[in-house]
C-alpha cells in the first residue's frame, strides 16, 4: 500500500511541471491487497484421554471361625486300690513218721482136697412173646372231608355279628373227639384266632354241625379228627 501512495504522488508533481500531453484517460490501478500467508503451526495430534481408571471394590473382609471346642466327655477314673499285704505263709506241718506196713504171714502149705463136680447151670426158658392187638385204623378220608364239609358250612351261616361290625377275621384250628356211632365226645380248641367271638362261634360250629354219620367198625372207642375254620369277610 506504501508504494502505490508514493507512486502516485510522483505522478501529481511530474504533472505540475511539465506540460505533457494530454494522455487518455487511464482506468484506475485497482490494487489488490493480498493477505501475507501466516505459518500455521503443525496439527498436534489428539490425544485420547485414558480411559477411566477401573477401582476394584476390595474383597470383604472374611472372619475367622474358630471351631467349636471338643465337647467335655465325663470319664469315670478308677481309683487305683491298693492290694491287701499278702497273708503270712502257713507255719509248716509237722513231718508224721508213717507206721511200718504189717507183713502178712505165709499162709501154711494145704493139701489139695477133692474138687466138687461142676453141675452145668439150668437155663430158663424165655418168656412167650407178647402179641399186642391191632391197633384200629385211622378215620377214612372220604368221612373226614364229609365232617370237615359239614361243619365249615354250619360256621359260615353263621358267621358272629359282633365280628362283623369289628371286621374281625381268623383261622381257628380245632380237634373233635367222636365215638364210633358219630356222637360228639368232646371239642377242643387248639390254635385261637386271638377273638372271642370267633374263636366261640367255631366252637359252636364243630359241636352243632351234626349229627355226624356212624364211623366205619376200625375196633376203637373214640376218634379224634382236626381241622380248621377260617373266617373271612367278603
Amino acid at each position: 500500500m506504501s508504494v502505490a501512495v508514493h507512486l502516485g504522488a510522483g505522478i501529481a508533481v511530474y504533472s505540475l511541471t511539465i506540460d505533457a500531453p494530454v494522455l487518455p484517460e487511464e482506468k484506475p490501478i485497482e490494487m489488490v491487497l493480498v493477505a501475507p500467508e501466516l505459518e500455521l503451526p503443525p496439527p498436534q495430534a489428539v490425544t485420547e484421554p485414558p480411559p477411566p481408571e477401573v477401582v476394584e471394590p476390595p474383597p470383604p473382609e472374611v472372619a475367622a471361625i474358630e471351631p467349636p471346642p471338643p465337647p467335655v466327655i465325663a470319664q469315670a477314673i478308677e481309683e487305683p486300690v491298693e492290694a491287701p499285704p499278702p497273708p503270712p505263709p502257713p507255719p509248716p506241718k509237722p513231718k508224721v513218721a508213717k507206721p511200718p506196713k504189717p507183713v502178712p504171714p505165709k499162709p501154711a502149705a494145704v493139701a489139695p482136697a477133692n474138687p466138687a463136680p461142676v453141675v452145668p447151670a439150668v437155663t430158663a426158658p424165655p418168656p412167650a412173646a407178647v402179641v399186642a392187638p391191632p391197633k384200629p385204623e385211622g378215620i377214612p378220608t372220604a368221612y373226614a372231608k364229609d365232617v370237615r364239609t359239614k361243619i365249615s358250612r354250619y360256621a359260615i351261616n353263621k358267621y358272629p355279628r359282633a365280628a362283623v361290625l369289628k371286621e374281625q377275621e381268623g383261622r381257628i384250628g380245632y380237634s373233635l373227639t367222636l365215638a364210633p356211632d358219630g356222637h360228639v365226645l368232646g371239642v377242643e380248641i387248639t390254635k385261637p384266632s386271638g377273638f372271642e367271638a370267633l374263636d366261640n362261634a367255631a366252637a359252636e360250629a364243630v359241636r352243632n354241625a351234626g349229627p355226624y354219620p356212624a364211623l366205619p367198625s376200625l375196633g376203637g372207642t373214640q376218634y379224634r379228627l382236626d381241622g380248621a375254620i377260617v373266617y373271612k369277610l367278603p
